[in-house]
């Protein structure tokens, strides 16, 4: 008996649902970015709202599963006519039964080393190019190795956590305040050799989570 695709077994159509304006992604944006660019260009108020567009429950609950599973995330990606590169670098699965590890760019981390896709940013990364970058959703890396300046994670506003649904990607969905207006935050000690660290081949991935996991534990 053939398996059901995640909108099958959910009692949902595969309707194809083609949206008018499909941002170009860029190389190492986020799965969560491109789904609220798409909510922006297309004129929906949360990225919950666009998936509803699809047929798919696009609830609260749903939107995490969707941006942590890629087989998932790929097939909401082709009913809604996006595209997006590599999203197996941040979304793949290993360890026992799949569910214990997961990959930023060349190697395998505990799970709880991720944050969620859409709620970490740098104001200054938002303000060269509007998008969300993969390397944003690693725990470790609390530094910006471009801006040298702290990754946040709430509005600088009202202090409250970014929401992974909403539908301006430079906007916080609580005060309406530009987060690209954050003022710069001085890094803590992980440096931004992380960033390094996780493109490089050979890396010594259980000597540096054991590192990361006493420093911060």
């Amino acid at each position: 008996r053939p398996k059901r695709t995640f909108a099958e077994s959910r009692g949902y159509s595969m309707k194809k649902s083609t949206l008018p304006a499909r941002p170009i992604p860029y190389p190492d944006e986020s799965p969560a970015s491109i789904l609220i660019r798409a909510a922006e260009r297309n004129g929906y108020e949360t990225v919950h709202n666009m998936i509803h567009f699809t047929g798919l429950n696009g609830n609260s609950a749903a939107l995490p599963r969707l941006l942590n599973n890629l087989k998932n995330f790929l097939q909401l990606l082709g009913i809604l006519g996006l595209s997006i590169v590599k999203p197996e670098e941040v979304l793949e699965r290993g360890g026992p039964a799949r569910k214990n590890l997961r990959r930023i760019m060349r190697h395998f981390y505990p799970v709880d080393l991720f944050r969620q896709s859409g709620a970490a940013y740098c104001p200054g990364c938002l303000h060269d190019k509007p998008y969300l970058g993969k390397i944003w959703m690693f725990r470790p890396y609390s530094t910006c190795h471009i801006h040298d300046t702290a990754i946040l994670t709430a509005c600088n506003t009202c202090g409250r956590e970014l929401s992974i649904a909403r539908g301006v990607l430079c906007e916080c969905s609580h005060c309406k305040s530009d987060i690209r207006q954050a003022l710069p935050k001085q890094p803590n000690q992980q440096a931004s050799w992380i960033y390094d660290f996780v493109h490089q081949e050979g890396s010594a991935v259980e000597e540096f989570i054991t590192i990361y996991t006493c420093a911060t534990g």
